[in-house]
């Protein structure tokens, strides 16, 4: 009797190393989202970009995704929860409180903000899926917290004993949460359907809060320039569809705690975008920052001991 095929686990260093890859190519997608939002955000009022940006990757999958939808609409119907639940969350709320936030906010206080998502993951990952906080694990963020510290702050540690928080600060402190959310919920996504098919879905709940907070607010015309259109292609298609395709992925491979924990790179991306971009010197600081985050990334997303077996997903 021929011996039964071993079962290939999400977590094996193959895909292992896959997930980490695609997590980071997320994030280095959406860190331009941080730096496009507080560049426009004159000029485009929050409510308004956000709902441009959602709508351009709506508008974007559903000539490829329209028929699957209608095909599967039971599935829809089915799990009509989930998919309400993370089209509030994914799409209405993350980044409309980002872009809120940009209009207040320092860029210090955005980026320590935006580092505490991971931390609201894996506080909720051990509440409602036990997930343990292995010694390795909690090294890694503690090297990677040191590192988002240092490099934000300019090697000056000083300056966070003199942040000020504001209104502004606690809608980027809600942004990051509800990102947490998003990150555990996309790993609950129930089977069945194609990952591009379940996201014109989300989208298009998520675009439906949108709408009324959008007609109430006020803000100037906006100028339907060259440079506006990329952007909102930008952050449609790149940010939206493209960063959501790959970080669902990624959680698929390795869990939303070790995929949350890549979002930590967000500075670091960050700060590399503004020497390339915006002409800023490269000082001691940006690879001593950098060797810290990108070191623990490598620490904390291991996984340590024995793989663990494959978790199926369930509906909502």
């Amino acid at each position: 009797m021929p011996a039964p095929s071993p079962v290939i686990s999400p977590f094996a260093p193959n895909l292992e190393i896959r997930g980490i890859l695609l997590a980071l190519a997320a994030t280095l997608i959406w860190s331009l989202n941080f730096i496009i939002g507080r560049g426009i955000a004159e000029t485009i009022p929050p409510f308004h970009l956000s709902f441009l940006r959602w709508f351009t990757a709506f508008i974007a999958l559903l000539p490829f995704t329209l028929v699957p939808v209608l095909r599967q609409r039971r599935h829809f119907l089915r799990h009509w929860r989930y998919y309400l639940a993370t089209g509030l969350v994914g799409v209405s709320l993350v980044n409309t409180f980002i872009y809120i936030a940009a209009h207040s906010v320092a860029a210090l206080n955005m980026s320590l903000i935006a580092a505490s998502s991971p931390l609201f993951v894996l506080i909720l990952s051990r509440l409602f899926y036990q997930e343990l906080l292995f010694p390795r694990r909690l090294g890694g963020i503690c090297a990677v917290l040191a590192g988002v510290c240092l490099l934000i702050t300019r090697g000056d540690l000083s300056a966070l004993a003199r942040l000020e928080f504001h209104s502004g600060d606690l809608s980027m402190l809600a942004g990051s949460f509800s990102f947490a959310l998003y990150t555990l919920l996309a790993r609950r996504q129930p089977s069945g359907v194609g990952q591009f098919t379940a996201l014109t879905v989300i989208f298009g709940l998520g675009i439906l809060f949108l709408i009324p907070p959008m007609l109430l607010e006020k803000g100037p015309p906006i100028p339907l320039t060259a440079p506006i259109l990329g952007v909102l292609l930008y952050l449609g298609l790149g940010t939206s569809v493209l960063g959501f395709w790959l970080w669902g992925k990624a959680i698929a491979y390795i869990g939303p705690a070790r995929t949350a924990t890549i979002y930590y790179s967000l500075p670091l991306f960050c700060g590399l975008e503004a020497i390339i971009f915006l002409g800023e010197t490269v000082a001691w600081v940006h690879f001593a920052s950098g060797i810290l985050i990108l070191g623990g990334l490598l620490v904390a997303t291991r996984q340590p001991g024995p793989p663990l077996p494959s978790r199926p997903r369930t509906g909502s």
